[in-house]
């Protein structure tokens, strides 16, 4: 597989002229510094060690945050914030803006991983709880909540419903949830359905009541083992999406015989049976690259998203020919579950060596896809003192979209002009190398592509891990933050590709004297020219 990189030329026109190349201050992939300080919004209730898991953005654009937050008594509770669309605590909801919520169960150790926001502004918030009368063991949990902020008593009876997927006093993991176009709400995990000794893949469908949907797999539950029985503890689904026809798509990792972990993906139709149009009777098991180093493979899928086409986008670490350590990859696949060949030439595109992070960087937190059909993946990189959010986004075709970021290489890091300091959830102390404790999704989109970026922030810099830390969040612009008039058109050059509102002009030549043609877009009057990049 080859990454292709190129540097596009920037231009200023003044009064039709063309006259030297220059960076712009508005590019995408640029933080809004009017958010917040500098950039960085901060929800602060708690005053303690807040841990944010997901981020999600409403049709009205408000951006909520879902995580675990500790209590007066130093028990784990479900924590939800939102913020209004300029970066503001959102007080119609709860009064402040942020909620805490006791689940009730027998534990005192409830953790809150995914969230998803339904057609009508409700937000539901999924995670393990301990079972209520036996805290040896956790089931699935989720919460609704209304557009308002208060417990949705129409679902559940309470807004809260819990369900044991595997044995009664085992351990259950939720770690995604989505609602798809009947308001049905989608849960995916692990469980261990034989106490003790096997984990499998465990989904479950619930009616927008909280009822089990008894019209998915009979029950409402579905179970799909991936590894041999020998093995246990090894199929551990990570993410779920709903495509155009209501397929249920989960992602994970699985291990083979020889504890190999591998990607794996499985598709059910609507009511629940595997899609045998898909892979191999509903299932895909699939590395990137071949193993010609001797190592083990630890690759596996941590997110999945769906694009217009319900090609299916997955993200996650694997590991290239010479680099043990591990890469950040996004993988495509055709609706019949094939690697995409049109997407970076053999479907799957990843960090390089050189920008991928020095360390830890088998952890992806974040996968979107934007209206042009882009992935853009996100992590945490060290910078010196804690684990800062990196993005990066690709192109339609595979390739890094070098007109985000401000280093034409596709990258942009989450640093804001202010005090605050963001960092990603839970890469420290003991939680750091465990699969199950990691962030779910630290990245929404809004109707605008604006990417929301989420983490746990303070105002200590130096020494970030002496201080509290609080929800907050980062919004980077897109093309779509250009101007108002919408009217645009697209100009090709080879690789390149400029894309231009009504009134700008867009010129070819070479404007860096690097002996390659640059592709530059500009308005008569205008102090800077648009990115003329890979799209």
């Amino acid at each position: 597989m080859k990454v292709k990189k190129f540097v596009v030329g920037i231009v200023v026109f003044m009064a039709g002229s063309l006259l030297f190349p220059v960076a712009g201050s508005a590019l995408p992939g640029d933080i809004n510094e009017s958010v917040g300080d500098g950039g960085i919004a901060v929800i602060n209730d708690t005053d303690n060690y807040d841990q944010p898991r997901a981020v999600a953005v409403d049709s009205l654009g408000r951006t909520v945050i879902a995580g675990k937050c500790f209590n007066t008594e130093n028990q784990a509770d479900f924590c939800i914030g939102r913020f209004d669309q300029n970066g503001n605590p959102d007080t119609s909801f709860s009064d402040d803006g942020f909620i805490v919520i006791d689940m009730g169960s027998a534990g005192n150790y409830d953790n809150a991983y995914a969230l998803a926001i339904d057609q009508l502004n409700r937000v539901v918030v999924g995670g393990r709880c301990y079972e209520t009368t036996n805290a040896n063991g956790t089931d699935f949990c989720i919460l609704r909540l209304t557009p308002s902020g208060n417990l949705d008593t129409s679902f559940g009876g309470d807004g809260k419903v819990y369900v044991d997927m595997g044995d009664t006093g085992s351990f259950d993991y939720l770690r995604a949830i989505t609602v798809d176009s009947l308001r049905r709400v989608i849960a995916t995990g692990w469980c261990e359905t034989t106490l003790d000794v096997q984990r499998d893949f465990c989904t479950m469908r619930l009616t927008p009541t909280g009822n089990l949907d008894t019209a998915f797999g009979g029950d409402g539950k579905v179970y799909t083992s991936l590894s041999p029985e020998s093995d246990g503890w090894a199929d551990k689904a990570q993410d779920v999406a709903v495509d155009s026809l209501r397929r249920v798509i989960v992602g994970g990792l699985c291990e083979d015989d020889n504890n190999q972990q591998h990607n794996c993906l499985v598709r059910y139709t609507a009511s629940g049976n595997l899609d045998a149009s898909f892979g191999n009777n509903g299932i895909v098991i699939q590395d990137p690259y071949l193993n010609t180093q001797g190592q083990d493979y630890f690759d596996h899928i941590d997110l999945v998203a769906i694009d217009s086409q319900n090609r299916i986008v997955t993200a996650g670490p694997c590991y290239t020919e010479g680099r043990v350590d591990g890469v950040w990859c996004v993988a495509r696949f055709t609706t019949t579950g094939n690697l995409d060949t049109s997407f970076s030439s053999d479907g799957v595109a990843h960090t390089t060596p050189e920008n991928s992070p020095s360390d830890y960087n088998e952890y992806i937190f974040g996968l979107v896809v934007d209206s042009y059909d882009r992935p853009i993946i996100g992590g945490g990189i060290w910078n010196g003192n804690h684990y800062a959010p990196r993005m990066y986004r690709f192109s339609e075709n595979g390739e890094f979209n070098t007109w985000f970021g401000p280093n034409g290489d596709g990258s942009a890091d989450v640093q804001g002009s202010g005090s605050t300091s963001m960092r990603v959830a839970d890469w420290e102390g003991e939680e750091m190398g465990e699969i199950g404790n990691k962030p779910t999704q630290m990245l929404a989109l809004n109707a605008y592509d604006e990417i929301m970026v989420v983490g746990r922030c303070t105002t200590d810099v130096d020494t970030p891990n002496n201080d509290p830390y609080d929800f907050c969040i980062a919004t980077f612009g897109t093309e779509n933050n250009w101007g108002n008039n919408n009217t645009e058109s697209f100009f090709t050059c080879g690789t390149h590709t400029a894309r231009a509102r009504f009134g700008e002009a867009m010129t070819v030549g070479d404007f860096n004297g690097d002996g390659v043609e640059d592709l530059a877009v500009g308005s008569p009057g205008s102090n800077i020219a648009g990115y003329a990049g890979n799209r």
